[in-house]
């Protein structure tokens, strides 16, 4: 397989841009909080643009290394290389999942102690 390296950097800047965003709305919220007298909740979206991040560079783990190996592998090895990328891709949607279920949260947590 052969990746398109033009998607690929567009879909890295994407996302490292969406993750440098949710760190920015946990640094917001931390200092929001202080007007509420409330801590803590700023750490859901700042953990959620970390783990985003570490879903993009398990993304090109899987670009990088498997699509190569994917292209130049025996039919006795296909089964395997496909298993791993696909497994990794698994882990890749699951901190992208992740990423957004804590930013949510720290949202969520962030309306109910203002709305009140």
């Amino acid at each position: 397989m052969r990746p398109n390296i033009f998607a690929e950097i567009l879909f890295a800047v994407g996302i490292l841009l969406f993750a440098f965003s949710f760190i920015v709305n946990g640094l917001i919220i931390k200092r929001l909080l202080k007007i509420i007298r409330k801590t803590g909740i700023w750490v859901f979206p700042f953990m959620g643009g970390i783990v985003l991040i570490i879903g993009t560079f398990l993304h090109f783990v899987k670009v990088g290394f498997f699509f190569p190996a994917l292209r130049a592998a025996d039919p006795g090895d296909l089964f395997i290389l496909i298993v791993n990328s696909l497994k990794i891709g698994t882990y890749e949607s699951i901190s992208i999942l992740a990423a957004g279920v804590l930013s949510l949260l720290g949202g969520v947590i962030y309306n109910v102690w203002t709305s009140h």
